[in-house]
C-alpha cells in the first residue's frame, strides 16, 4: 500500500483510509460470495449515503424482525475491516 497522506493509503489505484483497509482484506474481497438476498448499496460520497442505509435497514428490520444498533452492524462497509471480517455467517 502506497502512502498518500498520514491518513490516506492507496492500494491498486483506489484510496483507502489508512487506519481501516489492509491489503489482505481487500484481495480477499475477490472472492467474495453474493448471495441472491444480499443488498448492496452503492453511491457517491455526499449523496446520502448514511440516509439510504437507515431506510435500507428500517426496510429489512420490518420484514425479517431483526433489530440493529447501527446501521454498520446490518450493512457494512465491505471494504473496511470491522468487528465482523466473516460475512458468510448472516
Amino acid at each position: 500500500m502506497e502512502k498518500i497522506t498520514d491518513d490516506l493509503v492507496k492500494y491498486k489505484d483506489y484510496v483507502f483510509a489508512k487506519d481501516l483497509v489492509n491489503a489482505e482484506h481487500i484481495d480477499s474481497l475477490q472472492s467474495f460470495e453474493i448471495r441472491d438476498s444480499d443488498i448492496f448499496l452503492v453511491t457517491y460520497p455526499k449523496s446520502g449515503t448514511i440516509w439510504t442505509q437507515q431506510i435500507i435497514t428500517s426496510i429489512c428490520e420490518s420484514e425479517m424482525g431483526d433489530i440493529y444498533p447501527n446501521n454498520l452492524e446490518m450493512m457494512p462497509w465491505l471494504e473496511y475491516i470491522g468487528k465482523r471480517t466473516d460475512y458468510s455467517l448472516r
